[in-house]
């Protein structure tokens, strides 16, 4: 296991069935689609153009994405617990996973932060992987596998 990086200008970034220490990925105009993808470390950046990330999140790893116009989606298999920072400019955000808003855990629970859903800090589980998901123009999912 160790890093990759991969970039388009024009054209999709697929990866299947894929372990890595550290992914970092990029495209100008194309989708990013990972499916079946274990790392550390994810950094994801694109211009326009969706981004599809399946698979799951390590205990203590980060995971980074941002896309200008398209929208995100991530497929979690049993997460250990995580952190979210998601915000869209123009978009929703929505979670499959029961978060905890902010730090009050009974006052807070299921709450979204902003208007519109746009901005949410929230907690999963444990917490402890970072997930850090930022898109001027899309959705923001984060789903159940």
């Amino acid at each position: 296991e160790g890093d990759l990086s991969a970039a388009s200008v024009s054209g999709s970034v697929t990866a299947r069935g894929l372990k890595a220490h550290g992914l970092d990925l990029g495209s100008i105009s194309g989708d990013i689609m990972l499916s079946d993808v274990t790392c550390d470390r994810l950094g994801i950046k694109s211009v326009s153009g969706s981004v599809e990330y399946a698979g799951s999140l390590v205990k203590g790893g980060r995971y980074e994405i941002n896309s200008h116009s398209g929208s995100v989606r991530l497929t979690l298999s049993n997460p250990p617990g995580f952190e979210l920072a998601a915000n869209s400019f123009s978009g929703t955000i929505r979670s499959d996973f029961p978060m905890i808003i902010g730090g009050d855990r009974d006052r807070d629970r299921g709450r979204r932060r902003g208007g519109n859903n746009r901005s949410i800090r929230a907690t999963f589980g444990d917490g402890s992987a970072t997930v850090t998901v930022r898109t001027f123009s899309g959705e923001i999912v984060i789903a159940k596998r």
